[in-house]
């Protein structure tokens, strides 16, 4: 038990040696502290068996005195008190020997012999000491009764074979020791025998197993520090040096020409290629208890090399250090490695900020994005603020996008095709961007999606080119279709009216001239017109300043005063949130003035014209001018109100107009980067509305009134 306890499936270490020893010193210490208790109660049990045999010889001895002194009395007075002391003494010790006695340490006998004989000598050694009792204080003594020989004599006898029944028990437990002592012996060899086996045995076996496991961890600590290019060595608290591996070794013979030597004060060596102050303060850093690395450079032969130094201090059993170990690293190629990739990382960089794009990685289950540091530009979000995920991506998004963009990425992970689409998003500051998603979907070994990962590029200049080379292309159209129309036709007549012509028919021919001078008037208007639109288009920012709107409306009152006073028109203003407008002056002049004058020409036939202008600060910081009118108003859908604006795109031909205004106005808002839109309900009213969106910085002295 005790061995399966201590020994058995326990792990071989000096700990649980020093249990085992222990352990056995306890148990043979029990042992042998059983042993000597065995040993000394025989001992004893003799020792008491001589005590009682030699009391019993004086009691024999101290019967003849007492017999002896009382036959010389009658001569002698003086014994009379020797007497009476002997008697009592004599007396105790019979009682002790025949009752036993704790004080005196007497056990009773367990011998039926021995009781019997002291029954039966008993009454002699009363009647001796009743006679001794009985002795008067002074003399003359009377000679004695003549049976105190006889008394005597029978306590003599019975004394004999007391104390030679006891000489027999001693004799005997002296034997019964003789055999006891050697059996005792032999218990104990054969404990100590028993001992080796289960515990000294196992003890020594595992001492030899942890020796041989010791020397097995050294070799292969050993082997561990030597198949490695690393220097290695460690250092005491006074800097010492401990130990150190080959690679150490050589280094300082290559380096100072002589080996290293153990117990050597490494302060004095160059042993990291730093001064002493430098060393010793990163070794008291490192026997402070704190781990560290340091990186430092080795400017050799032309050439330059990088290391890590790694301090590690080196614990004692209670906590304290007591020591450091110290790893010397080269990383030339990691360094060159990271700093070319760093480079890389900066050619990433500016390509993608010269590309406006950006690229990231989407982890689809834990659902978090990665966004390169370019892509937050694009997106005009915060780096640290920003949590960037599928839901965060999905507000960005313009909410008319935000479903086609979803349905792109679902297809992109459950059919694997490529995920690819433009779409807009809106900032922060409301304004809207354009870009271009491309990315790919990624599974895993079970067929499962594991991520996306793609680019994002800003395409807002492409897009509003588009759509700016779509709008011209529109107008292109227009103007195919006006010159198809508005000048095809008026050559067509003109050749019609060539061929008409009769020479000698001076009359007819008059007619024919009046008509052809007409289509050639009409002819030159047309393309005038659209010299006009087009010389509108060109304009330059260099030519804006900023516009008094009060002085543009009052210009806009002195040329239209004869029509707004035949029709009784009531125009209102409200410039004072924004009284000024960046553009060109003229143009304003000329919107407003075909604004304020259509309200008046299209008036409701029951109601005096009403209009007025208002212009207001946008959230972007640009302006915006709403002309409103209480008129007769327009039946418009989304075609109608594109068609308004075009070139002679009149609704119906019901107008008095050429349908030019309107187009010129939108042209002119355009040119100074605005758009224009119209709000009517028939009867009721129209409202355009021009928003020049981003503000334009001018100088004071481009400031126009």
């Amino acid at each position: 038990m005790i061995r399966k306890i201590l020994i058995r499936d326990k792990e071989v270490s000096l700990d649980n040696i020093r249990k085992a020893i222990i352990a056995s010193f306890v148990i043979a210490a029990l042992f042998a502290v059983l042993l000597v208790t065995g040993i000394l109660f025989f001992v004893n049990e003799r020792n008491d068996d001589a005590r009682i045999i030699n009391l019993a010889g004086r009691q024999r001895m101290l019967s003849q005195k007492i017999a002896k002194n009382l036959y010389g009395l009658p001569n002698d007075g003086s014994l009379r008190s020797e007497i009476q002391k002997d008697a009592l003494l004599w007396d105790s010790i019979h009682n002790a020997l025949r009752f036993g006695n704790a004080a005196l340490e007497i056990p009773r006998s367990d011998n039926s012999s021995i009781d019997s004989l002291f029954t039966e000598i008993t009454p002699y050694q009363q009647k001796l000491y009743g006679l001794v009792k009985k002795l008067k204080a002074e003399g003359p003594y009377e000679i004695l009764d003549a049976d105190i020989s006889i008394w005597e004599g029978k306590f003599l006898i019975g004394m004999d074979r007391i104390v030679g029944i006891l000489q027999a028990d001693d004799e005997k437990g002296i034997a019964g020791l003789t055999y006891i002592i050697p059996l005792f012996v032999f218990l104990f060899v054969l404990f100590i025998f028993g001992l080796y086996k289960i515990l000294v045995g196992p003890i020594m076996k595992m001492v030899g197993e942890l020796s041989q496991d010791k020397e097995e961890q050294r070799q292969r600590h050993r082997s561990i520090l030597e198949n490695t290019t690393d220097l290695i060595w460690s250092v005491d608290r006074e800097y010492r040096l401990l130990a150190y591996n080959s690679a150490f070794s050589k280094a300082m013979k290559s380096d100072s020409g002589k080996a290293p030597r153990l117990g050597e004060n490494v302060l004095n060596v160059d042993y990291s290629q730093k001064d002493m102050s430098e060393r010793k303060r990163l070794y008291d850093r490192a026997l402070s208890g704190k781990s560290f690395q340091t990186e430092f450079e080795i400017a050799r032969k032309g050439t330059t090399s990088y290391h890590e130094l790694s301090f590690r201090p080196i614990f004692g059993k209670e906590g304290k250090v007591t020591g450091c170990s110290i790893f010397n690293r080269e990383v030339t190629e990691r360094v060159e490695t990271y700093r070319e990739l760093q480079k890389s990382e900066a050619f990433l960089r500016e390509a993608q900020e010269i590309a406006n794009m950006g690229h990231w990685n989407w982890d689809i289950g834990p659902n978090v994005i990665k966004w390169s540091d370019h892509l937050y530009k694009v997106f005009g979000q915060n780096p640290s603020t920003f949590k960037a995920n599928y839901e965060s991506l999905m507000e960005i998004i313009h909410p008319r996008d935000r479903e086609a963009f979803n349905h792109d990425v679902e297809n992109a992970i459950e059919n694997g095709e490529l995920h690819d689409i433009v779409h807009r998003i809106v900032l922060g500051d409301g304004s809207i961007r354009y870009v271009h998603q491309k990315g790919r979907t990624y599974y895993g070994d079970d067929g499962r999606p594991e991520r996306m990962a793609g680019t994002t590029q800003d395409v807002t200049q492409l897009e509003n080119a588009k759509q700016r080379i779509m709008e011209q292309y529109d107008e292109l159209q227009n103007f195919v279709y006006i010159i198809s129309h508005n000048i095809r036709s008026p050559i067509a007549n003109l050749q019609a009216l060539v061929d008409l012509i009769e020479p000698g028919n001076e009359q007819a021919n008059e007619m024919i001239f009046s008509n052809i001078g007409a289509t050639v008037d009409a002819l030159d208007r047309t393309i005038r017109d659209l010299n006009r639109a087009l010389s509108l288009k060109k304009v330059s920012k260099d030519s804006f300043g900023e516009v008094d709107m009060e002085g543009v409306l009052r210009d806009i009152q002195q040329l239209l005063a004869l029509d707004i006073g035949e029709n009784m028109a009531k125009i209102e203003h409200d410039f004072s949130m924004a009284p000024k407008a960046p553009g060109i002056k003229s143009y304003f002049t000329n919107i407003l003035y075909n604004l304020v004058l259509n309200a008046i020409n299209y008036r409701a036939a029951n109601r005096e014209p009403y209009i007025k202008v208002v212009s207001r600060p946008t959230a972007t910081g640009g302006v915006e001018i709403i002309v409103s009118d209480n008129g007769i108003g327009m039946d418009l859908t989304g075609e109608r109100c594109k068609k308004i604006f075009d070139m002679y795109g009149r609704l119906s031909g019901n107008s008095e107009g050429r349908g030019l205004g309107l187009y010129l106005v939108r042209t002119q808002v355009e040119a100074m980067k605005g758009s224009i839109k119209v709000d009517s309900e028939p009867n009721k009213g129209s409202t355009f509305t021009i928003v020049f969106d981003s503000p334009v910085n001018v100088p004071d002295k481009n400031s126009i009134k």
